[in-house]
This record gives structure tokens, sequence and C-alpha cells, in this order.
């Protein structure tokens, strides 16, 4: 279980590319743009980081709390389904352990 959750998250890690022509894009000067896409992607994968971080807490804690072996189970149902994109479930794992940590 636990390899499976690592490998969720790692395949939600991707390198920054930037696409070779973005001057086609004005009034951003590319330099600009650059810059935000890699604000943007650098705020995902902390994102990604933050989240996995959160889960692989839930799996430590399971030993000693029902209430968290409960929480992961749900979680790696959403990491085993496979007929939705990795991002809409990583979205509702992020939904799960929100809604969780209000009550």
């Amino acid at each position: 279980m636990l390899e499976e959750i690592r490998s969720f998250f790692e395949a939600l890690r991707y390198p920054f590319r930037w696409r070779a022509n973005p001057t086609l894009e004005r009034p951003f000067t590319d330099s600009e743009l650059r810059a935000e896409s890699e604000r943007h992607w650098k705020l995902e994968m902390e994102a990604v980081d933050a989240l996995e971080t959160a889960v692989l807490h839930l799996y430590e804690a399971g030993a000693d709390d029902p209430a968290a072996i409960d929480l992961l189970d749900a979680v790696v149902v959403i990491i085993r389904r496979q007929d939705e994109q990795r991002e809409l479930r990583f979205r509702e794992i992020t939904e799960l352990l929100s809604g969780a940590s209000r009550r």
C-alpha cells in the first residue's frame, strides 16, 4: 500500500516544460510569461508534496488511530481507481482530507 501511495504521487510530478515559441502571446514578454509559468508549476509541485506528506502521516498514524485507518483506506480506494485522470483523483483526495480536518 505504501508503494502505491508513493508511486501515485510520483506520477504527479513532472519537470517544468517551456514552449518553444511563446512570443505569440503578447502583451506579456517572454520572460514574464515564463516566470509566471514557472511560479504556477512550482506551486503545483508544492501541493503534490504537501498532500503526499499528509497521506504518509495518515499511514504512520494508522497504527494508533482507527479514524486514520478509515481515512487512509478511503484515500487508497481513490488512488486505485484507474477510470479517472490522476489529477482528478488528486483533487478528490485533497477534498477528502480537507473535509476530515474540519471535523
